[in-house]
C-alpha cells in the first residue's frame, strides 16, 4: 500500500503464487479505506473463481 503526493492510498492485492491480483478502481482517502475495499475486491475474486470452478465441474459431470 503506498501513499500518493495527495495523501491518496493506492494498492492491491495478490496470491502468494502472483497468479491472481486484485486493486483498486480508484484511490482511497485513507489506509484503513483501502484495505476495505481490497479485501471486499478479493473477497468477490474468490468467489468468482469457486463460481466458475463449479460450473465447469456441472458441465463435465462431476
Amino acid at each position: 500500500m503506498k501513499t500518493d503526493r495527495f495523501g491518496l492510498c493506492r494498492g492491491e492485492m495478490k496470491c502468494p503464487y502472483n497468479c491472481r491480483r486484485v486493486g483498486l478502481e480508484s484511490p482511497a482517502g485513507s489506509r484503513n479505506a483501502a484495505l476495505e475495499k481490497l479485501q471486499q475486491n478479493w473477497c468477490g475474486l474468490v468467489e468468482k473463481l469457486r463460481e466458475d470452478k463449479n460450473d465447469d465441474s456441472q458441465k463435465s459431470g462431476h
